[in-house]
């Protein structure tokens, strides 16, 4: 590959990275919704599962050559330095918008997930009761999770811990927000503000739970990476469509017009813990800003798909990853 074109392919897979990113500091979006929606979502899993034991025993031998191989590194650096980025640059930006522009960030989301949703069905060669049942299943899964209410926990470094590990393996799976989980297990406002603590502020106190937290993360990402590896592999019209319905029934939590019941006292701030979903009260100029953008949410959905399929969109996803992979052989 030429510099021009490695250079190409690194900057695309940032910018990836840069809204899975932003879709992850977002409750009720998911990091795996937008890999989905950019083509990358089984290259990721794959890049992923490339830390395998066989790596692990190549960085512990000390065999920097070999580990350097099997790792698919030429995705998964890019990408992952876009992630970082969208995430400490926008712990501030991202709150702020959700509290003062909710109803228009939901309405372009809207548009991404339900479009996205129609572009997975196309990619399942035959559709059977049994896929449509998995389809139905999860989105009914998904329904269900995102409107569970927040609760107030622990602090403790092992419920960090298990935050990290919950958190990551719903960023991962399409329509299961990771920044959502946070909110219902309380602990949304307390990862950000370890994060704005040691991005802005450089306070030592926020790396030990934020280590914890990532570590959790790293095996939660591991161990569901291989299970959706091998399910994409052996079941892939059954998986496709799951992931599918999960991204479907998210969309409970991304109506543009909530109306809260009820709130409470978490973290010394006060969280809505009861939502409830209600019409516009009249035809105004905020339903079509609505109408808008979830119009503009699903085009650019469609354009993706169309670089995507004409080869452009995926040199910058998939071609890095086959290149590297074709170089381990």
């Amino acid at each position: 590959m030429s510099q021009t074109k490695q250079a190409k392919g690194n900057l695309g897979l940032a910018l990836y990275g840069f809204s899975m990113g932003t879709a992850n500091v977002i409750p009720g979006v998911s990091g795996g919704t937008m890999a989905l929606i950019h083509g990358i979502y089984e290259d990721l899993v794959d890049a992923i599962n490339s830390a395998n034991w066989e790596f692990i025993k190549a960085l512990v031998t000390l065999k920097w050559k070999k580990a350097f191989f099997i790792l698919h590194w030429r995705f998964l650096v890019p990408l992952g330095i876009g992630v970082t980025l969208a995430v400490v640059s926008l712990a501030k930006l991202i709150p702020y918008l959700i509290e003062h522009y909710r109803t228009p960030v939901s309405a372009f989301f809207v548009g991404l997930i339900a479009a996205s949703s129609v572009v997975i069905a196309r990619q399942i060669p035959k559709w059977t009761v049994g896929t449509t049942l998995w389809g139905l299943l999860s989105a009914v899964v998904a329904f269900w999770v995102v409107g569970l209410i927040p609760v107030q926990t622990p602090t403790g470094l092992w419920f960090i811990f298990l935050c990290g590990v919950l958190s990551i393996m719903a960023m991962l799976l399409p329509g299961i927000s990771g920044a959502f989980i946070l909110l219902v297990l309380g602990k949304y406002a307390y990862i950000l503000g370890n994060v704005r603590d040691l991005a802005y502020h450089a306070r030592l106190s926020a790396v030990i739970p934020l280590t914890v937290f990532a570590i959790g993360c790293i095996l939660g990402l591991a161990g569901l990476a291989r299970i959706l590896g091998a399910a994409l592999k052996r079941y892939r019209g059954q998986t496709m469509a799951a992931l599918g319905g999960l991204m479907i029934g998210s969309l409970r939590t991304l109506w543009p017009w909530r109306e809260v019941v009820a709130t409470a006292k978490i973290g010394g701030k006060t969280v809505p813990t009861e939502e409830a979903n209600r019409l516009p009260g009249a035809f105004n100029g905020e339903v079509l800003l609505v109408i808008g953008l979830v119009v503009v949410g699903i085009f650019l959905v469609l354009l993706l798909e169309r670089l995507a399929s004409g080869g452009e969109g995926a040199e910058a996803g998939s071609g890095s990853l086959s290149k590297t992979s074709k170089q381990h052989e």
